[in-house]
């Protein structure tokens, strides 16, 4: 039995989703099908059901958690504001230059992902320090192996305007705290998080594992569709 037009849609439409670049699934969507996949959204009173979380086009999302505003300085020494009036899709995890851990995987994680989506100037890479001591020279001789500086949308950032304990946790929903005994230690949560231009959390990712990154990069991808969606229908 031929299966029906519209699954054969869905279909498609997913794998183009998933295997193509965002910025090409834009262009094909505009004649694509009415449904579409759509991520779920974390925090605040809206809590998605399992099937929203799956594909949900017609949820109520305004009750949920918006990230408030907060600056830092980039490896240049320029401001650098997120979460304020921009309308950027961001992929944004912690890391500290004396771990001995996953900072250096999460951050080669982090280059991996701006190459990604390098077309695509909405998607920003943000890898934040917790240690508000580092300078942005210090950071720069950090990351010199990987030349954060020669992405253009990728950001890696001190000196927070905020305490950056209290905001990762009451902002962002994740642990970041400094050791008791170590002032040169963090324990930090080792995920990315994406977040979408109304600065709502939108997928948690487990850092250093293959099959996380790789649903890091297929759900940008998603995101970035809801949101071209989101603008059409405004002008609509």
């Amino acid at each position: 039995m031929a299966k029906p037009k519209s699954t054969l849609k869905k279909i498609s439409a997913l794998v183009v989703i998933l295997f193509v670049p965002g910025f090409l699934f834009i262009t094909i969507n505009k004649t694509g099908s009415n449904s579409y996949l759509s991520l779920p959204v974390f925090g605040g009173q809206y809590i998605p059901s399992q099937e929203e979380k799956q594909a949900s086009e017609n949820v109520d999302k305004s009750e949920a958690h918006k990230i408030d505003e907060i600056s830092f300085d980039n490896l240049e020494g320029k401001p650098i504001r997120l979460f304020s009036n921009d309308t950027s899709v961001y992929a944004l995890h912690f890391f500290y230059k004396n771990d001995k851990h996953f900072s250096r995987d999460n951050l080669a994680q982090a280059k991996d992902l701006s190459e990604k989506f390098v077309r695509n100037k909405k998607i920003k890479v943000i890898s934040i320090s917790v240690d508000a001591r580092d300078t942005p020279e210090e950071l720069k001789a950090f990351t010199t192996p990987l030349s954060p500086e020669n992405h253009e949308n990728w950001e890696v950032v001190t000196a927070p305007s905020k305490d950056i304990f209290e905001f990762a946790k009451k902002e962002l929903f994740i642990d970041v705290f400094p050791s008791p005994n170590d002032e040169d230690v963090f324990f930090i949560e080792n995920v990315f998080l994406l977040i979408d231009s109304q600065h709502r959390i939108r997928g948690i990712y487990k850092g250093e594992q293959k099959t996380e990154f790789e649903r890091l990069v297929d759900e940008v991808k998603v995101l970035v569709i809801e949101e071209h969606r989101n603008q059409e229908n405004r002008k609509s």
